[in-house]
C-alpha cells in the first residue's frame, strides 16, 4: 500500500512527520503495535529528532533503523578504529589496489571481500584440517584473544 504522494524534499522534517504520522495511522488500522521503518541517513536523523521531541509520547510503535548500506558503514568506521595502527589498513589497501575508503566505511561494496580475505587468511591454518566443532572455534577464539591483535 502506498502513501499520498509529496511534492518535497524527503528530509524536510515537516514531510517526514507526515510520513510517521501516515505510517502510525496505518499501522493502528491494520492492527499492528510496532513496525520497523528503515530509511537512509538523513531522513533517519530527521525522523529520531521527531520521535525524541514527542518525549516518548508519539510514535512508540514505529522502530527506526538506519539503512543496511549506512549500518555497514558505521561497522567498517568501527573496525578502522580498533585496527589503527595494526598493518590491516596496509594488507587491504595493497590487495586492493590503494583503496584506503575500505577501512573507514566510505567504499562498502569492497569491503565485504576484503574483510572476508583477512578472515580467511586468518583461519586458514585453523580450518585447513577440515570442519570444526563450536567448541573447537570457541576455543580457538578465546586462545586468540590473547595476542594483541586478537584482543582487538
Amino acid at each position: 500500500m502506498f502513501g499520498p504522494l509529496i511534492d518535497a524534499p524527503p528530509s524536510h522534517p515537516d514531510i517526514v512527520l507526515t510520513t510517521l504520522s501516515y505510517f502510525e495511522k496505518t499501522l493502528t488500522e491494520l492492527g499492528m503495535k510496532t513496525s520497523n521503518l528503515s530509511a537512509d541517513m538523513q531522513v533517519y536523523i530527521v525522523a529520531t529528532l521527531i520521535k525524541w521531541a514527542s518525549h516518548g509520547n508519539r510514535f512508540r510503535s514505529v522502530i527506526l533503523r538506519p539503512g543496511g548500506m549506512h549500518t555497514l558503514m558505521s561497522f567498517n568506521g568501527c573496525i578502522e578504529n580498533l585496527m589503527k595502527a595494526s598493518g590491516l589498513e596496509v594488507l587491504v589497501g595493497a590487495a586492493f589496489g590503494g583503496l584506503t575508503s575500505i577501512m573507514n566505511g566510505k567504499a562498502w561494496v569492497k569491503s565485504m571481500p576484503a574483510f572476508r580475505m583477512v578472515t580467511a587468511v586468518l583461519l586458514y591454518d585453523f580450518l585447513k584440517n577440515g570442519p570444526k566443532t563450536f567448541e573447537d572455534i570457541s576455543q580457538y577464539l578465546d586462545a586468540a584473544r590473547e595476542h594483541p591483535t586478537g584482543k582487538l
